[in-house]
C-alpha cells in the first residue's frame, strides 16, 4: 500500500501543539486590538460635542430667512409679590427728620441704615409673618402679602400721611436669594442685590457650569404658597428667554444635572484596571504557552 503524501500525514499530538501555539499568538495579538478598542471607547465617551456646551442656540421651528445679526425676544417679566418669610428693609424719609424718626426702627436715620450689613438688615428688617403682616412702628400690623414692592411703599406712605405729610417710603427686598447646586463651579446660596435676576445671571454668580453639566436639564425648584413646583429648563434653547422661568424669584433653587459622560469619567479608573487585568492575563497565558 502506497503511503500518503507527507502533507496529509496526521499527527494529533503535533497538531495540538500547533493549535495551542497559534491560540497563544492569537491571544497576544488580540490583546492589542482590545486595548485599541477600549482606548477608542474612552476617547468617544470623554468627548462632548460643541452643541452640548453652547447656551441659547438658535433653534427655529421654521427655516432660517436672511442673515439677521440682532434678534429681539419678548421676555416675560412679572413683578414679584411679597410672600411669607420675606424680609423688607423700609426707610421713611421726609422734609422734617424729627417727624419721621418714630417710623424708622430704633430711630435710625437713612444714612445709618445704608451702612448696615446684610446680616444686620436681616435682624433689623421687617419679616412678613404667617398672616402676611409686618409689624410697623406706630402703625401696628400692615398687610403686605401678595403686594408688589411699589404697592407696599404706597400703602405705608398713605398710612404715615395721617401722622405727618410729605413723606417718602423706600422699600427693598433684602431676602432675595437663590441657591445653585449641581454641576457648577461655585455652588451655594447667592444673594441678589437687584429687583430681578435671570437664570443666566444666577449661573454666573455660581461661576458658570462645568464641562459635564447637562445644559438640557436644569431643574428649577420654586415654592409658592407652600407648594413646590419643579420645572426643567433647557439652556441651549433660545426660546427660554420668552418663557415664564427665565427670570428667577426669591428663594428659587437651581439644580444642574450631570451628563452621562461624568459617570463614565468617574468609573474610568475601574475600567482602566479591568483592561489592564485582562491584558495581563492574556500576556501570562501567552508566556505559559511558550
Amino acid at each position: 500500500m502506497n503511503e500518503p503524501p507527507s502533507d496529509f500525514h496526521c499527527f494529533p499530538q503535533r497538531k495540538s501543539l500547533h493549535l495551542y501555539s497559534f491560540s497563544n499568538e492569537y491571544l497576544l495579538i488580540a490583546s492589542h486590538p482590545l486595548r485599541l478598542f477600549f482606548l477608542i471607547l474612552i476617547v468617544f465617551q470623554s468627548c462632548i460635542p460643541n452643541r452640548e456646551l453652547v447656551y441659547l442656540q438658535d433653534k427655529p421651528k421654521s427655516n432660517k430667512t436672511g442673515n439677521e445679526q440682532v434678534k429681539e425676544y419678548q421676555a416675560q417679566i412679572q413683578a414679584y409679590k411679597v410672600q411669607h418669610g420675606d424680609i423688607l428693609n423700609i426707610k421713611v424719609m421726609g422734609q422734617d427728620p424729627a417727624s419721621v424718626q418714630p417710623f424708622n426702627l430704633d430711630g435710625q436715620t437713612s444714612n445709618v441704615q445704608m451702612q448696615m450689613s446684610l446680616s444686620q438688615l436681616y435682624i433689623s428688617g421687617y419679616t412678613v409673618d404667617g398672616k402676611g403682616n409686618i409689624q410697623f412702628p406706630l402703625l401696628g400690623d400692615v398687610y403686605v402679602k401678595d403686594k408688589t414692592i411699589p404697592e407696599v411703599s404706597a400703602i405705608l406712605a398713605e398710612k404715615i400721611d395721617k401722622y405727618t405729610s410729605n413723606v417718602q417710603v423706600k422699600v427693598k427686598l433684602v431676602s432675595f436669594k437663590v441657591t445653585v447646586l449641581g454641576e457648577v463651579r461655585s455652588p451655594g446660596v447667592h444673594f441678589i442685590y437687584n429687583d430681578r435676576a435671570s437664570v443666566l445671571e444666577a449661573i454666573g454668580f455660581a461661576g458658570d457650569l462645568t464641562d459635564v453639566a447637562n445644559r438640557h436639564k436644569i431643574k428649577l425648584i420654586r415654592t409658592i404658597d407652600n407648594k413646590v413646583q419643579i420645572s426643567t429648563l433647557d439652556l441651549t434653547d433660545r426660546s427660554l428667554i420668552e418663557g415664564n422661568h427665565f427670570f428667577l424669584l426669591p428663594n428659587d433653587v437651581l439644580y444642574v444635572e450631570p451628563m452621562k459622560a461624568k459617570n463614565f469619567r468617574l468609573n474610568l479608573p475601574a475600567i482602566s484596571l479591568i483592561i489592564s487585568s485582562i491584558t495581563t492575563v492574556l500576556v501570562i497565558i501567552n508566556l505559559i504557552g511558550k
